[in-house]
């Protein structure tokens, strides 16, 4: 990674966990349907809607890349721990 090139938060739109490869065909898909849907833009933290695409869709790789199939296990682990001391999901018995 060039040192001087600013890694972007996972709270970016371009990395809400909507590139859940189940769902779309490629990177691309994912930032065009983020342009094309309110509701992820809304749900990623965006207060207007925008036109314009969040990040450019090889961002998302390279971030999978850098965290790798452990960070990828760790962010899961804490979304579900946050959901469930949110009381949004139950633990399934």
């Amino acid at each position: 990674m060039n040192p001087g090139t600013l890694v972007k938060p996972i709270s970016d739109p371009g990395n809400t966990g909507m590139e859940d490869k189940n769902l779309f065909d490629s990177d691309d898909a994912v930032v065009t349907g983020w342009v094309e849907n309110p509701y992820w833009q809304y749900l990623s933290g965006m207060k207007y809607f925008s036109h314009e695409l969040p990040c450019n869709s090889s961002s998302m790789t390279r971030w999978r890349k850098r965290i790798g199939e452990s960070g990828a296990e760790k962010l899961l682990r804490k979304t579900i721990e946050a959901g469930l001391k949110l009381k949004v999901i139950k633990k399934e018995r």
